[in-house]
């Protein structure tokens, strides 16, 4: 199969209990057998939905997601990914090590039985996004697609499998396989009343439009300005730089230099930073970054020569 069409909804892949291996089979579920290790796993049936029509949402869910953004309810923070704290470690970690994150993050609850499923879900599905980003960003489709289905075998928070499906599609759609994309949108709830889980309904909507070039589709999900929609902070740097792949893509750069304003006073330059290099890595306001790039240098060597002139009148007036 391949790699453009690692993300194809008839497949599952998924990791191999004990070695770790990738290992692919049909949706219906069969007995799966590790190429590598011979470990056999019967896997359950899971029956694929086909993509819906995307509903409009009333205008009590509306208004009731705008008062999330200032007063988020205690099940709406339920949602929002924090980082484990025994797993700080994997942040900034090379390839294995964020592996090992993702395996003890698989044990946990075996070893704790009596752990919160709450935070057990949460920290499989911290790990399995982050892992899935490393495996896309290094081209290997395949190992990111395992990661994901295999977080979703074994998380049965509705909140949470929103998540992983939301990240399946981002996935799908960096792989090339924006077919596939489409079919794993169809698995998202699109009228969330929960705004954390809305917003990732949005971000998959919106990455789909940029995987088949629809800039009018990401301002259509997404809003053509920071606010326009009801967004949490948390996700609000990634919209934004969607929103600027889109604008600068459509010629509207005087529309990028506001918004870009706009999202650096509100998210601050160095969430906005970061949220733009990470996602330029995958072509997403790539031109954007080099933009911002020079013009850094520029100011750096202005500022330069106005230090080394300061410096020599210093030096004439003292002589």
């Amino acid at each position: 199969m391949p790699d453009h069409d690692a993300f194809d909804f008839r497949l599952r892949v998924l990791l191999c209990s004990q070695c770790g291996a990738s290992i692919s089979l049909p949706r219906e579920g069969n007995v799966a057998t590790c190429e590598f290790c011979g470990t056999q796993a019967t896997i359950e049936t899971t029956s694929a939905r086909p993509p819906r029509e995307p509903a409009e949402a009333t205008d009590s869910l509306e208004a009731s997601w705008r008062q999330q953004v200032e007063h988020p309810t205690e099940e709406q923070k339920r949602y929002v990914l924090d980082w484990p704290t025994d797993l700080d470690w994997t942040k900034k970690a090379p390839q294995e090590k964020a592996q090992e994150g993702f395996e003890e993050a698989f044990t946990a609850e075996r070893v704790n039985p009596h752990a919160d499923p709450h935070t057990h879900a949460m920290r499989l599905t911290v790990m399995a996004c982050v892992l899935s980003n490393r495996y896309i960003f290094v081209k290997d489709p395949f190992s990111a697609r395992a990661v994901l289905d295999t977080a979703l075998m074994h998380v049965k928070d509705e909140g949470f499998r929103q998540v992983l499906n939301a990240r399946m599609v981002r996935s799908a759609v960096f792989a090339g396989d924006t077919g596939g994309a489409e079919h794993w949108l169809g698995e998202l709830d699109d009228r969330s009343p929960l705004l954390s889980l809305h917003n990732e309904y949005q971000a998959a909507k919106a990455f789909c439009a940029f995987g088949k070039g629809d800039m009018e589709g990401i301002l259509a999900a997404l809003g053509e300005t920071d606010g326009a929609l009801p967004t949490m902070k948390e996700v609000g740097s990634v919209f934004g730089v969607l929103r600027l792949h889109a604008l600068d893509a459509l010629g509207r750069l005087d529309e990028v230099e506001k918004e870009m304003r706009r999202l650096k006073d509100h998210y601050g330059v160095m969430e906005f930073y970061s949220a733009l290099k990470t996602v330029a890595v995958a072509g997403v306001a790539d031109s954007v970054l080099q933009r911002e790039r020079r013009r850094g240098r520029t100011f750096m060597l202005v500022m330069a020569l106005i230090l080394a002139s300061i410096i020599g009148l210093i030096v004439f007036l003292i002589l």
